[in-house]
């Protein structure tokens, strides 16, 4: 399901990435700028709450990025027939 889902449609990954991790538009107007993980009000926060907050927003997308380049490398791998993993062991071990 991955491979049929993935296999080759960058578009969804992109978009996959867009929508799980978007990216944060630093040039927008002061209040207008809309970051999906940080919408607790920071100014009824302490600097130590707001601190982990952030962290652990980071920790997240970092999380998400690396779970769709997962699927990406899950959909791309080749699938080998028995006897093509056979001919390649052959081929690693003469080495």
């Amino acid at each position: 399901m991955i491979r049929d889902t993935f296999k080759g449609n960058e578009p969804l990954i992109k978009l996959m990435g867009k929508f799980f991790c978007p990216p944060l538009d630093l040039s927008a107007p002061p209040g207008q700028a809309f970051d999906i993980y940080m919408q607790i009000p920071s100014d009824q926060l302490d600097d130590i709450t707001v601190a982990r907050n952030v962290r652990a927003r980071n920790l997240l997308i970092n999380h998400l990025n690396m779970r769709l380049m997962e699927l990406q490398i899950l959909a791309e791998r080749k699938e080998e027939t028995p006897k093509e993993k056979a001919e390649r062991e052959k081929r690693d071990s003469s080495k």
